[in-house]
């Protein structure tokens, strides 16, 4: 037994290795796509951010029972011993066996130092024997590749069957990665909705047989209600007799994105799923996605207050860098004069391994260098870092918000253009 599990496990090393003309198709009558690891997954499951372990066992058991074989989950969410409840729960009452569902975790970067360590502490979280999919959570540059290269050893362990990416939004990131590893990501989880359809990400890793999934794929951020709004979708939601999400979720799948809509609600979670008795035609598909806009923020910049704010405290830096970093963009950090004098050695080190680079009076140089045009930062204008409203060209952007709202994160949310926060508490 252990050497046919050893064989399977050589195959999927090989398998995953290789590097094929484009990704693979998706199978909207089994509603499953082969992944370029050779292992079926399913194109439309469910999503567990932001649950508590409590929520997540039940969403996930009433999932399962709806009929969805997709679960998503993380480590820095902190459900996955729930996610694995709902599980034994499902097989427990028959409703499906372990072979027939496809799970997904990520690893968070502040565990990327012993990504060994993580796979295990995910397996015993989970309560299961192997992991389906593993995925890293956000670009690190600084130890991404050898977190990668843990998951690798994982594989071909027989913990993890197939392995990918999450939060990487350029070419080069990626390619950065592929180029220092030996098996292609089997998966990219990125937003990804109609506002925001992560064209040039999803072209680009077609080359590797590589698949996009999409987190947030009803919208999210505040867009939600917008996109379920929206006049194009509402009169095809019309026609069909079906609601928004589900003309949504029905164009995530035709357009080639596995969807992964989250739920404490077991009445949307069957609804999520009925998605399979209609298909929209190529003019609706087209209508949809005319609807892209530039919704999405270039980057985040955080201000000292983020960090002194928090007394330096690790689990509520890494608990509010999680939601940050879930906008899906690269994250920097400045911190002012009395904040390097206090404990900056300590900050500097709590930031990066929470994936938030750290500038030093470095504004100018990143955005000119980027052409960021859509700026979201929380900074704070009274430290003597330089002055971002004057760095940056004021045709660059529309508007400014600035705002004294403690409840930052939200701000975030709302807003799609610049966004400063002077002298503001943390959320």
């Amino acid at each position: 037994m252990r050497r046919i599990k050893a064989l399977v496990a050589l195959a999927s090393f090989f398998a995953m290795t290789a590097v094929t003309a484009q990704s693979p198709a998706f199978d909207l009558e089994r509603g499953t796509v082969t992944l370029n690891s050779g292992y079926e997954m399913p194109i439309l499951g469910i999503g567990t951010y932001t649950l508590s372990s409590a929520q997540a066992e039940n969403s996930v058991y009433w999932a399962l029972r709806a009929g969805m074989r997709l679960i998503d989950t993380a480590r820095i969410y902190g459900n996955e011993e729930g996610v694995g409840r709902g599980i034994q729960r499902a097989i427990k009452d028959g409703i499906c066996t372990r072979g027939e569902i496809f799970v997904t975790t990520k690893m968070w970067t502040s565990d990327f130092s012993d990504g060994d360590a993580a796979v295990d502490a995910s397996l015993k979280r989970l309560g299961l024997d192997y992991i389906d999919l593993m995925i890293l959570h956000h670009s690190q540059a600084s130890n991404d590749v050898a977190a990668y290269k843990a998951m690798d050893r994982a594989v071909k362990a027989g913990k993890l069957r197939s392995i990918g990416l999450s939060n990487y939004y350029e070419p080069g990131d990626f390619d950065r990665l592929v180029k220092a590893t030996s098996i292609k990501p089997a998966l990219l989880q990125n937003e990804t909705h109609p506002y925001h359809q992560s064209g040039t990400m999803k072209a680009h890793i077609a080359q590797y047989g590589t698949v996009m999934e999409s987190w947030y794929p009803l919208g999210g951020r505040g867009h939600t209600k917008q996109l379920f709004d929206d006049p194009t979708i509402s009169k095809i939601a019309k026609a069909y007799g079906k609601s928004a999400a589900q003309v949504i979720l029905r164009w995530q799948i035709q357009a080639g994105n596995i969807a992964i809509p989250g739920s404490s609600n077991e009445k949307h979670i069957i609804e999520d799923h009925a998605i399979w008795d209609f298909s929209l035609t190529d003019e609706e598909m087209k209508k949809i996605a005319d609807l892209v806009k530039a919704q999405s923020p270039n980057i985040i910049i955080l201000g000292g207050d983020y960090v002194s704010g928090h007394k330096y405290d690790k689990n509520l830096i890494e608990n509010m860098a999680m939601k940050i970093m879930a906008i899906g963009v690269p994250v920097y950090a400045v911190l002012g004069e009395s904040d390097w004098e206090s404990n900056g050695k300590d900050i500097s080190r709590m930031l990066k391994i929470n994936g938030i680079q750290l500038l030093e009076n470095d504004f100018k140089r990143i955005i000119i260098k980027n052409r960021y045009v859509n700026i979201v930062g929380i900074a704070d204008l009274k430290t003597r870092q330089p002055n971002l409203s004057r760095a940056i060209p004021r045709s660059q952007y529309q508007k400014i918000i600035i705002t004294h709202n403690p409840d930052i994160y939200y701000d975030i949310m709302e807003s799609s253009s610049i966004f400063f926060a002077s002298q503001c508490s943390p959320p």
